[in-house]
Parts: C-alpha cells; sequence; structure tokens
C-alpha cells in the first residue's frame, strides 16, 4: 500500500492514474492502510492537478467514516478544493456527498460556510435547479449548516439561500429536505438581525403549516418549527396571525413535552398580547382547538415556569371576547385563585389579578374563587406589592372578586384588604372617576365591617389601622353621608382605645401619635352638626369621660359640648357616673379654661337640671358650673365670677346656728336652723370679698362697673 501511494505522487500521469485506480480498488476494504499510508492527502492533492470520478468516488466511500472524515478535512485546503469543483457539473455529485457526508459527521469548520463566496458556490447550483434529490438535499444540509453560526447567517442572507430554505421547508415532500430548510429557518428567527425579515422571505406560512402533526408527523420537526414561531412571534404577532399560526398553537398546547408547551404558551402569549391586533377569526380558531380548557389545564402543571407562562396566557387571552366566557367556563377564575394562594410571586400576582375582572362574571364563579383563597392570596399581594400600577390592579381582582361588596373581603380576610384598597386608592381616586366609585365601595365595606363588634374590636388592636380608617372615613363622610356612622365608630373606639393607654401612661408623651391626631379631628368633626350626631349615636360623649382625668382634658372637654346638642345622646350619656367624672374634673382643675369647657359640657349633659349637679357635687359643684358659664357674659362678669367663686361655695357650705334654747324648758321646743343667706346677701360679700372695685378698676369706672355686672346678673 505505501509504494501505490508513492507512486500517486509521480510526474508520470499514467502512473499516477494506475496508481489511483488501485488504490480506488483496495481502498474500501483498506481503508485503515490507505489512511496510515497517506494516500487520503496524496488523493487531495491530486485534485488540484484535476479530479477525476475515481478519486473523488473513493473520497465518497471513505468520507462516511468518521475517522477517515476527520482525516480528509483536516488536509491542508482540502474543504476549500472540494467547494470549488462544486462548480463543476459533472462531477458535482460526488463532490457534494463528500461535503454532505462531512458535514453530517460534523467536520466541517464553520468558517469555511460562514465566506459568502463559498456558499455562493453552495447556492448557484441551488438556484439553478435541475439537481436530484439526493445532491439537493446535501446543498442543503450544507446550508443549514451555515446556518448555526452568527457569520454564516449573514453570508445566507447575502446569497439569497433564505427563499431556497423557504422552498424547502415548504413544497419539498423529502422530509430531510423539509428538516434542513426548517433547521435553518429556525436559526434565523433565533437571531435578532433576522428575525423580523421571516415574513418578507415568505417563511412564516410554511413554519405555521409545520405546527400541524398532520403537515409534520415528527415532533421534533414540529418543535423546530414552534421554535421559530416563538422568536418571530416577539417582533410580527400579526404576521403570525395572518399566517394561520391561532389552531395550531391552541392545539400545541395539548403536547405533553415540557418545552413544546413553553415555546406554544409563549407564542401564544406574544401573539394575543395586542388584543385589538387579534382578528375575530383567528380567536374564534382558538376556540375552536380548545385553547380555553387547554391553557387552564397548564394552570395546573407541574413545572413552574409552565404555569407562570400558562396564567399570563390566561390573562392576556380574557381580553379577547369570543375567549372570556369560555376561560370562565373551564374554571380560570378559581385555577388562578390557587395558583396564587400557592405561589405568591409578585409578578405573577399582579399577572392574575389583570385576568379577575373578565373572569369573575357571576356570583358563582366570584364564590368560588373566594372560596379557593381567592381574597386571602390578593390581600398578601396587594400587602407585598410596592408598585402603585400593579396595586391598582389588585384592588381591582378585589372588587371583582367581592361582586363590589366588601363585606365579603372582610369575612375571608379581615381588615388587610380593605386597608390596604384605601390605602391604594386615596392618592389616585380624585384624579379618576373609575377609581372614586371603587373608593367609596371601600369605604362602605369598612363602615359596614365597623357596624359590628367583632370588626370594631379586631381594627382597635392596631390603633395606627384605626386611625388611618377613622380618617379616611371622615375624609369620604363629607360627601357620602352614610359613612359617616361607619366613621364615628372608629372615632369612638379609638378613642376607647386612647382611655386605655392613657390608664395606663405616666405622661403625655407616651400617648401616640394617632391619639394626637384622633383628637385634632374630633374637634374638627364635631363642629359639624351632622357629623357630631354621628358620633354621638355611636357613643362618643361616653368614650371622651376618661379622658377628662388625663393630659387630652381640655380637647376632650371641649368636644363634649357639641355631642351633647342630640337629645338622645345627651339622655343615654347622663349617668350618675358621667355626671361625677365631670364633676371631679371640674373641681379639681385650676385653669380657668379648662373649668368653663367642663362647666359647658355639664351643663348642656344635665339639659339644665342643675339639681343632678348638686346631688352629685354639692353647691360647691353648682356654683362652679355657674361661675364658669357667666364668666362667659363679659370680661366684667368674668371677673366678677372669679372672684366671687370661693365666698359663695363657703357662705353655702357655712353651717348655720340654730336659736338658742331655754336652760330649763318646761316641754320639748322645735330648733329651728337660721334661714341661709339671700342671693343679695350672697352677692353683696362676693362683690366685698372680691374687691373688684377697690383692685381692679380706677375710681372714675366704678359706677359703670358695678351697672354692668348688676344687667349681668338681672
Amino acid at each position: 500500500m505505501p509504494s501505490i501511494v508513492a507512486l500517486m505522487g509521480s510526474e508520470n500521469e499514467n502512473a499516477r492514474a494506475g496508481a489511483m485506480m488501485l488504490l480506488s480498488s483496495l481502498a474500501p476494504e483498506n481503508a485503515g492502510e490507505v489512511v496510515a499510508s497517506g494516500g487520503i492527502g496524496m488523493m487531495i492533492e491530486s485534485l488540484s492537478r484535476g479530479a477525476t470520478d475515481q478519486t473523488l468516488h473513493t473520497l465518497a466511500q471513505l468520507s462516511k467514516n468518521a475517522v477517515h472524515a476527520v482525516s480528509i478535512a483536516q488536509q491542508p485546503g482540502a474543504l476549500t478544493q472540494l467547494v470549488e469543483l462544486v462548480s463543476h457539473p459533472h462531477i458535482r455529485e460526488l463532490v457534494v456527498t463528500i461535503l454532505s457526508n462531512l458535514c453530517a459527521l460534523g467536520v466541517i469548520t464553520a468558517d469555511l460556510l460562514s465566506s459568502p463566496q463559498t456558499l455562493h458556490k453552495l447556492v448557484a447550483p441551488l438556484m439553478q435547479g435541475g439537481l436530484s434529490p439526493e445532491m439537493r438535499l446535501g446543498l442543503l444540509s450544507l446550508l443549514s449548516r451555515a446556518s448555526h453560526e452568527p457569520g454564516g447567517r449573514q453570508a445566507l442572507a447575502t446569497v439569497g439561500a433564505p427563499r431556497l430554505l423557504v422552498e424547502a421547508a415548504d413544497g419539498s415532500s423529502d422530509a430531510a429536505a423539509v428538516g434542513h430548510g426548517l433547521q435553518a429557518l429556525a436559526h434565523l428567527a433565533a437571531d435578532e438581525n433576522f428575525r423580523s425579515q421571516l415574513s418578507g422571505w415568505g417563511a412564516l406560512r410554511p413554519l405555521c403549516a409545520s405546527l400541524s402533526s398532520a403537515r409534520a408527523p415528527d415532533p421534533r420537526t414540529r418543535a423546530i418549527a414552534l421554535s421559530a414561531v416563538a422568536n418571530v412571534s416577539y417582533v410580527e404577532p400579526a404576521a403570525l396571525l395572518s399566517a394561520g399560526v391561532a389552531p395550531h398553537l391552541a392545539s400545541l398546547l395539548y403536547e405533553t413535552e415540557p418545552n413544546l408547551l413553553r415555546m406554544a404558551l409563549t407564542a401564544l402569549l406574544n401573539v394575543t398580547r395586542d388584543a385589538s391586533a387579534v382578528p375575530p377569526h383567528c380567536a374564534g380558531e382558538m376556540l375552536a382547538a380548545g385553547a380555553p380548557a387547554a391553557v387552564v389545564g397548564l394552570l395546573a402543571h407541574a413545572d413552574a415556569d409552565i404555569r407562570a407562562i400558562a396564567a399570563a396566557a390566561v390573562a392576556s387571552l380574557c381580553q379577547l371576547p369570543h375567549l372570556v366566557v369560555g376561560l370562565a367556563s373551564a374554571g380560570a377564575g378559581v385555577a388562578l385563585m390557587r395558583l396564587l394562594v400557592h405561589t405568591p410571586d409578585p409578578t405573577m400576582a399582579r399577572t392574575i389579578a389583570s385576568a379577575m375582572p373578565a373572569l369573575l362574571i357571576d356570583e358563582q364563579s366570584r364564590a368560588a374563587a373566594r372560596d379557593a383563597g381567592g381574597a386571602v392570596a390578593l390581600s398578601g399581594a396587594l400587602g407585598a406589592s410596592t408598585d402603585p400600577d400593579a396595586r391598582l390592579t389588585i384592588v381591582c381582582a378585589l372588587a371583582a372578586l367581592v361582586g363590589g361588596d366588601w363585606r365579603a373581603a372582610y369575612k375571608a380576610a379581615g381588615w388587610p384588604p380593605i386597608i390596604g384598597s384605601l390605602q391604594a386608592l386615596q392618592h389616585v381616586a380624585t384624579q379618576r372617576a373609575d377609581m372614586l366609585e371603587a373608593y367609596y365601595a371601600v369605604a362602605r365595606g369598612a363602615a359596614a365591617a365597623l357596624s359590628e363588634s367583632d370588626g370594631r374590636d379586631s381594627l382597635a388592636a392596631d390603633s395606627r389601622a384605626l386611625n388611618f380608617v377613622c380618617t379616611s372615613l371622615w375624609a369620604l363622610a363629607h360627601e357620602q353621608s352614610d359613612l359617616a356612622a361607619g366613621a364615628a365608630s372608629a372615632h369612638v373606639a379609638l378613642l376607647r382605645e386612647m382611655s386605655s393607654k392613657s390608664e395606663r401612661a405616666s405622661t403625655r408623651d407616651s400617648i401616640s401619635e394617632q391619639f394626637d391626631n384622633a383628637l385634632k379631628l374630633l374637634v374638627e368633626v364635631s363642629a359639624d352638626p351632622e357629623l357630631a350626631s354621628a358620633l354621638a349615636a355611636a357613643g362618643a360623649p361616653a368614650a371622651l369621660m376618661p379622658l377628662l382625668s388625663g393630659p387630652h382634658a381640655l380637647v376632650a372637654a371641649r368636644s363634649l359640648a357639641p355631642l351633647l346638642t342630640d337629645e338622645a345622646a345627651r339622655e343615654a350619656a347622663c349617668t350618675s357616673s358621667n355626671i361625677d367624672t365631670m364633676i371631679e374634673a371640674l373641681v379639681t382643675t385650676e385653669q380657668e379654661e379648662m373649668r368653663l369647657a367642663i362647666s359647658l359640657a355639664l351643663a348642656g349633659l344635665v339639659g339644665g337640671d342643675y339639681s343632678q349637679v348638686h346631688a352629685a357635687g354639692g353647691w360647691k359643684a353648682v356654683v362652679t358650673v355657674l361661675a364658669a358659664t357667666a364668666a362667659t357674659a363679659s370680661p366684667q362678669m368674668a371677673t366678677f365670677a372669679s372672684g366671687a367663686l370661693s365666698p359663695v361655695i363657703e357662705a353655702l357650705d357655712k353651717p348655720h346656728p340654730a336659736s338658742a334654747a331655754p336652760t330649763q324648758p318646761s316641754s320639748p321646743a322645735k330648733v329651728e336652723a337660721a334661714p341661709p343667706p339671700t342671693a343679695g346677701a350672697l352677692i353683696e360679700k362676693a362683690m366685698s370679698s372680691a374687691s373688684i372695685g377697690a383692685q381692679n378698676v380706677a375710681s372714675p369706672e366704678k359706677p359703670k362697673v358695678s351697672l354692668a355686672i348688676a344687667a349681668d346678673l338681672d
């Protein structure tokens, strides 16, 4: 064998021809010796002196073996020479066979097929036509291999190869040729530089047709086509719909292979993302192909990625009127809620929430979604989200879930969904009419929950939340009067909580900021007669009583008076315990302003019946009330009342001596107490003790002051 190989290098052409003939006859059975003795190198070298059928035939035989194929490809200039020979029609088939064998075994380097000059030589015969099926298939395999590398894809586009690849994918009856065409198109679709050009090349229709099992029975072929479709769906969804992709994608949702499902769902999501661009007939085709039931079924798939994409696809399909009923009937609402319960992902939560308003079309579907834990899941998602738009989306989902009756949200998940929704809506409600109505609905739900003791007690456990709800409801109560009762209930609960903490607090600093705000709001609200009436009906007077002995006593006292103008509320609050509380605060305070505020409130509480004040606190309480209220008549009267208070109380409380009894009475005699001093006498004494004229008024003005006081007293 070495001698035969050596003769191939002879200068004598006849010797070379004879050696080649011998080598060709021996090669199939003695391929190893041929390779070992350098026969392949000599055959490649002989190509440069003029290829013969025998040489190419031998190389074609050897190229079928992986080891020999590597030897051929490693010979310097071998591949370049073979490509050059493709342009020779009489030996083209053998050359293409060698190249396709090398390509199939993966030994052709990428840089060779990245050259436009190389690809031009491979494309030219295909464009001319008239090739045998084998030769055509071999050339297509080379073009498909070129598409694997960026440089090769660029070269394919440069020499006009995509049109040939589309023809192979569309019109060939040879499954292998179709596979090569689809493979190359799939690689072009995966490249962002060429993805948007596929529709211009006419590739979308054959790609879509290859998604059908009837057209492409081999699952691998369908997977290749689906890969291309999924990539193109990011840039040309409308073109894909026009190419007939809709029913094929719906059918692929029933596949079991995870990668196929991911690609099918991705493409479906992309082509339906813009509902306005989806023709009605495409939606109808998806419905007929069973898309609603299929995609809803995938919400429970074992693969988390598939579940997430399926949720996004459901949300996208919900925008299509033709599919909404089908999705709802397939249980999409319940399935999405279950998914959110078990996968509390913020992104998924927003996606799922966006679908709820369309899917929850009746009370039956809403109830089923609530039973699946929807209220708790959405409430948790609302609390976890920091994105304002996402929070609004979740609030709208909650509104759909409860059908506008937020009491259902409270019953299912407590206060979190209501508080979270109020927070999400408060800043946008004034800017969007649809959000304002939703804001009112949530507020009514809060008011309804506050009408029950359980609702008040559970909210009172969090003073910050209680203060927020109270403030929110009062802000709306000016326009929505039906919210006043709920706001008042929250305010009273806050006052009671404040009283409880005040009893445990040693200084004002220990009272929380929420309670300070509550008192400021109390002053504002009590100034409105209608709102004050709601506060009174909710029991605000009784709730304020304990605060009269704390650091907030003055505000509490000032707020009491307007609350007691309601007769029913006054009668309810006018208990001996409340009277005692007010009197104790009245007689122990040393502040004139405080004394006046409590006196006015106490006067309102007893409704002018000072016998109740006397019975509870004696003359001291009565006179203190009268003096404080009289002081409001004029500055002069205020001075008089301040000076008269102590002597009048002293005079009323001083015991009067009994008449002297006989030393030796002959019979029992009745002893009578001296009558109490008259009002005139008391006033005289008070004026004397107060030293009004001498101490506080200039001598020429004394007559005027006396007349003013007399007029006030009258």
